[in-house]
């Protein structure tokens, strides 16, 4: 390992012996592993705003990102559960390695009657996916100890927790309370983020509220928070339509939103992601529409409307071209804009349409 002085600096660093005899220019250009200092707490790195990466790998496309944590949140039957087992299933299918679903709210029945209805290969879930039906993940060392052995020997690339106030409650934690929930994800979020397993923890909200249920503390402890909303009804033999809303993200490496069909189709459980929506647009009329998307329930007034389109790079004047066609704009029997008060609306639910 090669010893260096920083310029200024008393300090020795040791730098990665990957680099040894590189021109302190050439690393500079192509980015170089931070350099390393060793302390009575460990290694410390020495970043200069130059230092390289590699950059996060998805898990699943447009929604998992390796070594995160992640909170899906969504109202009562939303789909929660349908999500974690198909992104499950995707995983085992694509033999990304094996998932551990960790359960206190189906039991081991209906999970069995679910997984059934995704058509697996029962070969591969057989050996890929383990399913912990109220495992006794406690507040006592012991405990996590037990869980940390766990991991260890299944080594997961997933993990899922059915649902986030069921173990707090498990270990005579309360959602609401923030210290507890500091708390549990001490004890058991801190050795998946060490062993970079990525984890889905299923969240309630509260009635009408887009947030996870609880103390505010939940967001703070993850790096991904979602909001589920159930866009058209779905069961084992009816192929409806979710919302995938990101809320929050570290990265920013997720789109704003993501759509999916599905549901029971042909004798198979469907799990889909929809094209980017178009409305039936195409063109410059398409990118004005989905600016307003990207708000989502917010809206725009027609001013903040055309502004947001002008940061797209899209013109007063294309804005403006347009925007009176975009009002009268019809899709699928329905005008694709809605107006409440002066904020301009998508109109995807039925619901009363703009003037």
């Amino acid at each position: 390992m090669k010893v260096a002085r920083e310029e200024g600096q008393g300090s020795n660093l040791v730098e990665s012996g990957s680099h040894q005899g590189v021109e302190k220019n050439e690393i500079k250009k192509v980015g170089h592993p931070p350099a390393e200092i060793q302390t009575p707490l460990g290694t410390f790195l020495c970043l200069d705003g130059n230092s390289y990466f590699e950059p996060p790998k998805m898990l699943l496309d447009d929604f998992l990102i390796e070594s995160s944590i992640n909170d899906l949140a969504g109202p009562r039957k939303s789909g929660k559960g349908w999500i974690a087992l198909c992104a499950s299933k995707q995983i085992i299918e694509e033999q990304r390695g094996n998932v551990i679903y960790l359960d206190r709210e189906n039991g081991k029945r209906r999970m069995d009657q679910r997984i059934s209805s995704l058509r697996t290969d029962p070969l591969a879930w057989r050996r890929s996916f383990r399913y912990g039906f109220n495992p006794p993940m406690t507040d006592k060392r012991e405990s996590v100890e037990l869980f940390e052995k766990s991991l260890d020997q299944l080594k997961p690339s997933l993990v899922v927790v059915d649902s986030w106030a069921g173990f707090l409650n498990c270990a005579g934690l309360d959602e609401n309370i923030s210290d507890d929930v500091t708390t549990w994800s001490e004890l058991y979020l801190t050795p998946l983020r060490n062993r970079e397993i990525t984890t889905l923890i299923l969240d309630h909200v509260p009635h009408k509220e887009k947030r996870p249920r609880g103390s505010a503390r939940k967001g703070e402890t993850v790096d991904t928070l979602f909001y589920l909303t159930k866009k058209a009804d779905f069961d084992r033999t009816v192929v409806g339509e979710i919302n995938l809303e990101l809320l929050a993200s570290r990265d920013g490496l997720l789109p704003k939103n993501t759509r999916y069909r599905v549901g029971g189709e042909n004798g198979r459980f469907v799990f889909q992601k929809l094209n980017q929506k178009v409305y039936g647009l195409s063109g410059k009329k398409a990118e004005i529409v989905k600016v307003l998307e990207e708000v989502g329930d917010k809206g725009m007034t027609n001013s903040e409307w055309q502004k947001a389109c002008e940061q797209k790079k899209l013109s007063k004047s294309t804005f403006q071209n347009y925007v009176n066609q975009l009002k009268n704009h019809e899709f699928q029997g329905q005008k694709l804009l809605k107006r409440e008060g002066n904020k301009y609306h998508l109109n995807t639910l039925g619901e009363e349409t703009a003037d």
